[in-house]
């Protein structure tokens, strides 16, 4: 749901055996720059001006860097979409990754998901990144057919529509990405880099911006030793966002179908419609420097400003809500685990889906829940663990075809009523305790 940029751990050194190179903007031409020990390719190495004619993507990515896998199939996509007049180049932007531990994470993401890797990719190729440097990935570096940098972008620039307009368009332009990291967590929010320069000298303060666009996307709270709390910022995040961090008791791990809006501001759909979340009016800073305090403390005086300057505040009720209960019948017992490793993997893009060796309440929370607009409860009352298999396109299924295949398997899911506790969204004043 939200958008997680992975940060680099690595600097590289702009110095490279003695001789300085520059870093290359938009505009400038591209030298002949070699990229080495490339897989996937009918050569072990490559020179960009061979590429010459094709528009060149050069794709930054690393084996941890979850939100750079997550763009693998649209990249696959778009390769064999634009073929000839496209090539995707991927540069492992993490220079330790060795081989053997890249071959070991692609194969074991085959073994999962079923999708080869077909696309080139580099490693250990330090002289890309030199021209290149970056400091978060996933990043983009768009070469044109002429052989001039022509964008550096996030991912959701790399779209068919932007590659198309790019290739028959040579004056389309692509908005450059401006890497983060420029916030320093050792200074307050619009001091020096972090956003500005507040020339005020303070010593305590709570400060709300609106978005700042420089700043990416960031949450740290600074505590002792004792746990005490004397700094909490939260940058670039939705109002949902800074609720939960506010009223974590409240919130706990519920989801949206538990959400229940009582505003006259705010609607249901600005906590559930993930689109909004990445809108620049809707996101904002948050900061607060105090003298130590206990969490509890700290997170009072955050709903405090979060009421006085939004007029909102979460609370949990009991509420007779709209909900599925999943019920065990005399032919659950076919689940009964066999045992083995506990795990439940349902990602929609895991070829084996299953559950093994876990509970029913597992089933509920990782799979049901996430699919139905309105609670799930297990009332199975299992004593034992279980184990069942998924058909690939479970996280399309609508209730009726849920409900059917839990009932080939001995389970029921029925539409019902229940108390179930809430999280009450509203603009009823705080009550003086801590949430």
């Amino acid at each position: 749901m939200k958008t997680i940029y992975c940060l680099m751990i690595l600097f590289w050194p702009l110095v490279n055996q003695g001789q300085t190179v520059k870093a290359l903007n938009v505009g400038e031409a591209v030298p002949a720059i070699t990229l080495t020990n490339i897989y996937n390719y009918p050569s072990s190495a490559l020179t960009l001006p061979q590429l010459k004619g094709k528009l060149v993507i050069l794709d930054f990515w690393a084996t941890w860097c979850g939100s750079c896998i997550r763009e693998f199939p649209k990249m696959q996509h778009l390769q064999q979409q634009f073929d000839d007049r496209m090539q995707i180049l991927m540069v492992d932007a993490d220079t330790s990754e060795s081989v053997a531990h890249v071959s070991a994470f692609l194969m074991k993401r085959k073994e999962r998901t079923g999708e080869s890797f077909t696309l080139p990719y580099a490693l250990h190729d330090y002289s890309i990144s030199l021209y290149f440097p970056l400091k978060e990935i996933p990043h983009y570096v768009w070469i044109n057919p002429f052989g001039k940098v022509a964008g550096i972008t996030n991912a959701e620039d790399v779209t068919a529509a932007n590659i198309e307009k790019f290739l028959s368009d040579s004056t389309f332009t692509l908005v450059t990405k401006r890497d983060f990291l420029r916030f320093n967590p050792d200074k307050p929010l619009l001091i020096d880099e972090n956003g500005g320069d507040d020339p005020a000298g303070f010593l305590y303060r709570s400060l709300i911006t609106g978005f700042k666009k420089n700043l990416g996307a960031m949450i740290g709270i600074k505590s002792s030793d004792n746990g005490r709390i004397s700094r909490m910022y939260m940058l670039n995040c939705d109002l949902p966002t800074l609720l939960a961090i506010a009223y974590p008791s409240v919130f706990k791990s519920y989801g949206a179908n538990r959400l229940i809006v009582e505003s006259k501001k705010y609607n249901k759909k600005i906590f559930t419609d993930t689109s909004l979340e990445k809108l620049p009016e809707n996101r904002y800073c948050y900061e607060l420097i105090t003298p130590p305090v206990s969490r509890e403390e700290a997170y009072r005086y955050m709903q405090q400003d979060l009421y006085r300057n939004f007029r909102i505040s979460a609370r949990n009720e009991t509420r007779v809500m709209d909900c599925y209960v999943l019920q065990a019948t005399k032919n659950t017992v076919q689940l009964k685990t066999t045992g083995g490793k506990p795990f439940i993997d349902v990602q929609q893009n895991t070829l084996h889906k299953a559950i093994q060796n876990e509970s029913s309440s597992m089933l509920v929370s990782q799979l049901l829940q996430p699919l139905f607009s309105v609670p799930v409860i297990d009332e199975t009352n299992l004593p034992y663990k279980i184990d069942l298999s998924f058909p690939f396109e479970i996280n399309t299924y609508n209730a009726e075809k849920i409900m059917r295949f839990l009932a080939g398997h001995g389970l029921r899911l029925v539409a019902a009523k229940r108390k179930i506790e809430a999280i009450i969204i509203s603009d009823r004043p705080l009550k003086n305790n801590y949430q």
